[in-house]
């Protein structure tokens, strides 16, 4: 292997570091235990910025902001903590125990919650109309409801 270069066994690209960073773990057996490694050494928690999400995602509201900005920020936040916390997924292969519909059930609903609660109350009516649904819908859907109203 050339001085600071790694040629990854699942990767195409090439990683670059220091003589020093390559000698440290030149022993690593494939890409996926040579980043894991560095993410050990080098890597910082999440902590902090997974609370500050969660917290802009509770506090969220619409104030003066008309519909389509609401959303297009709240997804922002919600496609922000998907990254850094994606949602667990079955692992068995051909999932027949039902968790994954329930997870993107739960999610879903979590994140309709959300959007409703950040709702200005001049919306009251239409949330309750929302809320009232069985199955409850997603929240496309409940922003199409409500998107139609403000028109």
């Amino acid at each position: 292997m050339e001085e600071g270069r790694l040629d990854g066994n699942i990767m195409d690209q090439e990683l670059y570091m220091s003589k020093d960073i390559v000698e440290a773990f030149m022993f690593c057996a494939s890409s996926r235990e040579l980043w894991v490694a560095i993410q050990m050494r080098y890597g910082r928690s999440n902590g902090p910025k997974f609370y500050q999400l969660q917290r802009e995602i509770s506090t969220m509201s619409q104030q003066d902001l008309d519909l389509t900005a609401y959303l297009t920020k709240v997804t922002k936040l919600w496609n922000e903590l998907d990254c850094l916390a994606p949602s667990p997924r079955c692992t068995c292969g051909a999932c027949t125990c039902g968790i994954n519909k329930a997870i993107a059930y739960l999610a879903s609903s979590t994140k309709l919650m959300q959007f409703l609660m950040g709702l200005h109350e001049s919306y009251n009516g239409e949330r309750s109309q929302i809320l009232m649904m069985d199955p409850l819908p997603d929240v496309e859907k409940a922003f199409s409801m409500v998107y139609a109203i403000e028109k």
